[in-house]
């Protein structure tokens, strides 16, 4: 190894470790406006968001609300950059213009402003030598910007779930109050996520949360690998999963779809996830009420599918069931063609392979699929700039 490789390596870890994420002290902020701006940087792509803290009452969470952009969304996800960091400012140029208008708009300051750039799965399957390269880039294009604070890291799978859950007993008033928080299920491109609370802290994967000076244990668990796309790219040549007379990747293979067929094949994959008993988890009351986020949500925009907001596996199983008797031809003449038209046989047969023989949940338990509660995005970067204003410690 020439001595240029050695000093580069060096370099690399000496900026891993600059990027510990360090919370904020919550008495810093109280009393006064404050911000935030999120960006989480996903394996689909990346999602900015700017909340701004009010303080009213510090025996209740602060009052937070999303200053709007005009555009804070950019595909496909930063980890597809990797090796060719010259473009990671050109990738994140819309959003930060967007952030720089709404800013001026509304007389922010970046001095007044703390940024958080949080990588889930897709950054997570990349060689560390990629993710930091990619977010000393991410970095370098913040510090031309003077925001009073830069944090880039990757967040552990726990994370997320444990932030989703924050997320979305926040905007639905359990924190503060003695209502029963929610369980959450978050389906992204990479990953899958459940989070809810238990009544101790001695199960594994179970993780202490102050908010407004109540602590809450909530069990969270991430499941890297069974998110929508990396599962997706996983069966692209089962036929069970696709319409009948779908263009597969191969002839070898022609589609023939069956919905109850591409179920089993699906839980076959999800059974290898399980092989180290990683689904073995504390029981969810059965009165417990449950969302979902992300995929879940997805699937009730499928017009062919036609799913209610608040569905069960017996609703999938049989709308799935019946797309799946509709040859591709038929399902292109009969709907509009989109972006994800090609995936809603396969999808409803992973969420119900999911549901059933992932998280073994009932054929009729209520799934409230939401993307927004209260007018507010349901996003876990608001769960997480919730837990860091609160002081929570973090990695």
């Amino acid at each position: 190894m020439t001595s240029f490789s050695i000093r580069l390596i060096f370099s690399l870890l000496l900026f891993s470790v600059a990027f510990l994420f360090q919370p904020l002290k919550a008495d810093e902020l109280k009393g006064k406006n404050s911000y935030m701006a999120m960006v989480d940087i996903g394996s689909s792509g990346s999602r900015l968001y700017l909340y701004k803290f009010q303080v009213y009452d510090k025996c209740k969470p602060p009052l937070l609300t999303e200053i709007m952009l005009k555009n804070n969304t950019v595909a496909p996800g930063l980890y597809t950059l990797a090796g060719d960091t010259q473009k990671v400012t050109e990738y994140f140029e819309p959003i930060f213009n967007s952030l720089d208008a709404a800013m001026k708009e509304h007389n922010i300051q970046y001095k007044e402003v703390e940024f958080y750039g949080l990588g889930t799965a897709g950054m997570r399957i990349l060689s560390p030598f990629d993710r930091i390269a990619l977010f000393k880039s991410l970095n370098d294009l913040c510090a031309t910007k003077g925001f009073s604070k830069v944090n880039v890291r990757v967040l552990e799978g726990h994370e997320e779930g444990l932030y989703d859950w924050i997320t979305v007993n926040y905007l639905e008033g359990t924190l503060a109050n003695d209502k029963e928080t929610y369980c959450i299920l978050d389906l992204g491109g990479g990953s899958a996520e459940i989070a809810y609370e238990v009544p101790d802290a001695i199960y594994p994967d179970t993780f202490k949360v102050t908010m407004a000076g109540k602590t809450f244990n909530v069990y969270s668990k991430s499941y890297l690998g069974l998110g929508m796309d990396f599962v997706r790219y996983q069966i692209s040549q089962l036929p069970y999963c696709w319409q009948t007379g779908y263009p597969m990747p191969s002839d070898d293979q022609p589609a023939h779809a069956n919905f109850f067929k591409g179920v089993d094949d699906l839980s076959i994959l999800i059974t290898l996830a399980n092989r180290s008993g990683s689904f073995l988890a504390p029981d969810i009351p059965p009165d417990m009420q449950i969302i979902g986020l992300g995929g879940f949500y997805y699937l009730t925009k499928s017009k062919p599918l036609n799913l209610p907001k608040d569905y069960c596996i017996n609703d999938i199983v049989g709308s799935g069931n019946k797309l799946s008797k509709e040859s591709w031809i038929s399902l292109l003449q009969n709907y509009k063609l989109g972006p994800y038209t090609f995936e809603y046989l396969f999808e409803s047969e992973y969420i119900a392979a999911l549901l059933k023989n992932g998280f073994h949940f009932s054929n009729s338990r209520i799934i409230h699929a939401r993307n927004r509660i209260n007018e507010m995005d349901s996003d876990w970067t608001l769960g997480a700039a919730l837990y860091v204003y609160e002081g929570n410690e973090t990695n």
